[in-house]
């Protein structure tokens, strides 16, 4: 690694598109498409993908107003609104939209990589993005986690081009695309951080000012929800989230290379993950080695050849660091989720160090490798992964439930319910009493405080349909709570245990029903 490199990324000699790199970079454009669309209305939506969906059938100002007060931007429920508005809202629909991001995801990685780099480092970045599990999974989730990171990649290189260059065509589409980022994911402030020390950093050697007004612009734009987003901050409960711990950190790195959300793991994976891991910090620790000798070269044209590393490097780095921080004093880092946004740098960093290997073999030995875990590891995923139970919870209730029974949903299992079923005739009522999403901070902690009040309204509620309603149905989701509220159920003189139905969990387990308890009433509840 070394002249030849520097060359290409100051001449792009090597970035002109061949008829045999045009089809290759086609063929892994549709390998991510068959990949990202294989069985994608399949499995059952869990827990936060019927959210998704449920608030989609709100109208415009419905939706905004629930992201108002809960903890995130609404643009990509808004998307998902007019998109199901106009197909339909199945499994499969709601789906389709992330994944369509998924692989715009992939072509904007490879094409970006190649703008940045050259078409070889584009091609295997694209290419291994194309089979990175992760990446798979959300593109494979009705929810925000694939559009986020094509935005913020999208966010990042218009960056470096308005920093080149402020054509007022680049400054509004970067403008555009880190407001919409913002607007779709908080953690979008950490990509408009890193584009910020960015553009400040070309700001010495370029004394124009339109950059930075460019930053201003999206700045403007944000303020709204960034009013917003305080609020939140300080009244929103992460309770949910564990705190920070070096653990994390680990995870991340397994999740941004190599390992899937929740995936089943076996000893197999846990070998492979081990040694592709080891392999691809060689390649991006070599990438970190090359970028300061190239900033502490004492040529200009060497210099100006770091900038893109430096930037990708930033963007990798940056965010992960000031969440996994920021969560020492309100938890926000969630491993596998959230810092998902940052994927994308990761594989054109490993996709650059691969192709700036001198020897072939080597090159070659070391991209099979890679893809070689990535392929195991997208085999599990699609073989052993299970989303959820909520389908077949939420079809046994409807079909179950009769006049006189009421369901009781614990948790926020009611929303798949909502989804499956919207137009059900079955009595419901929840607990906690919460709307769509919404959950008391007690609950998820061992602060129960909260207790009381909501048991007591529940017995409130059962009473004022008694004695027309003559069973309970409690559809139970496993929590610190659970044991508790069942206890108490089971000492009411007023109900008569009758039987259990159990259902086996998903490896979402903690977000699932675990079983519906059948209760008869048998006189007015006590009050």
């Amino acid at each position: 690694m070394g002249e030849d490199l520097i060359n290409e990324i100051a001449d792009k000699s090597d970035s002109g598109w061949t008829s045999r790199t045009k089809a290759a970079a086609i063929a892994i454009i549709l390998i991510a498409a068959a990949i990202r669309l294989w069985g994608l209305g399949d499995q059952s939506v869990w827990q936060d993908e019927a959210y998704s969906a449920v608030l989609a059938r709100q109208d415009v100002s419905t939706i905004v107003q629930m992201q108002v007060d809960d903890s995130s931007p609404p643009l990509y429920y808004l998307l998902l609104h007019f998109w199901t508005s106009s197909f339909g809202d199945s499994e499969f629909v709601i789906r389709l939209l992330s994944a369509l991001f998924g692989i715009g995801l992939v072509a904007a990685v490879l094409f970006i990589t190649s703008s940045l780099f050259n078409r070889s480092a584009g091609l295997w970045a694209g290419g291994m993005l194309a089979f990175a599990p992760l990446a798979v999974y959300y593109s494979q989730e009705a929810r925000m986690y694939s559009l986020t990171p094509l935005l913020a990649i999208l966010s990042v290189y218009f960056c470096h081009l308005v920093s080149d260059n402020p054509t007022p065509k680049r400054v509004a589409w970067f403008i555009g695309i880190t407001a919409g980022l913002l607007y779709t994911q908080n953690y979008g402030v950490f990509i408009l951080l890193v584009d910020g020390l960015y553009l400040l950093a070309r700001r010495r050697e370029r004394r124009d000012p339109r950059p930075m007004l460019a930053l201003s612009g999206v700045v403007l734009l944000y303020l709204p929800w960034l009013i917003v987003l305080s609020r939140q901050v300080v009244g929103n409960t992460t309770a949910w989230i564990l705190p920070p711990h070096l653990r994390m950190l680990v995870d991340t790195a397994l999740h941004l290379t190599f390992k899937s959300w929740r995936i089943p793991t076996t000893g197999l994976l846990k070998v492979s993950w081990g040694i592709g891991l080891a392999a691809a910090l060689v390649v991006l620790v070599q990438i970190i080695v090359f970028a300061v000798r190239l900033i502490q070269s004492s040529q200009a044209s060497e210099r100006a050849c770091s900038w893109p590393i430096f930037l990708v490097l930033g963007y990798m780095v940056l965010p992960i660091a000031c969440a996994f921080i920021s969560s020492y004093s309100k938890p926000i880092y969630v491993a596998g989720r959230y810092d998902s946004i940052v994927q994308p740098g990761v594989y054109m960093l490993l996709g650059l160090g691969i192709a700036s290997i001198p020897l072939d073999w080597l090159r070659k030995a070391l991209g099979i490798l890679l893809f070689a875990v990535l392929l195991i590891s997208l085999h599990a995923y699609f073989t052993t992964y299970w989303k959820s139970n909520d389908r077949d919870v939420a079809n046994w209730v409807a079909n179950n439930a009769t006049e006189s029974d009421l369901v009781l949903f614990t948790d926020l299992t009611v929303t798949p319910f909502l989804y499956y079923h919207p137009n059900s005739d079955v009595s419901r009522i929840r607990f906690p009493q919460a709307g769509l999403g919404y959950m008391p901070a007690g609950f998820f902690s061992n602060d129960l405080s909260y207790f009381e009040d909501e048991f007591r309204s529940v017995i409130r509620k059962v009473s004022a349909q008694w004695p027309r309603k003559r069973r309970l149905l409690v559809v139970l989701k496993p929590y610190r709570t659970s044991d508790l509220f069942v206890s108490r159920l089971n000492e009411e003189s007023w109900l008569r245990l009758m039987r259990h139905v159990s259902f086996p969990a998903g490896h979402n387990a903690e977000n699932q029903v675990s079983e519906i308890i059948i209760y008869d009433i048998i006189k007015a509840p006590e009050l």
